[in-house]
């Protein structure tokens, strides 16, 4: 009986952990769209491929963070 309450305590933080992940990516994705359709609306006339080049640095940072 002591190992069904160990286990399902276990069973309890992953799901809140896999929760607050989830809700952090959902932040996360809301936040990137207001912020590039913001830098994209601001440099159109200056040039408009320039949101394109602050995403693909993004990109890159991540990538060399994950090494």
């Amino acid at each position: 009986m002591r190992d069904n309450n160990r286990t399902s305590c276990v069973c309890l933080v992953t799901g809140a952990v896999f929760g607050a992940i989830a809700s952090v990516e959902v932040v996360c994705m809301v936040l990137g769209t207001v912020i590039f359709n913001t830098i994209y609306s601001k440099t159109l006339h200056i040039a408009p491929g320039f949101v394109f080049l602050i995403m693909a640095i993004f990109f890159a940072l991540s990538c060399v963070l994950l090494l």
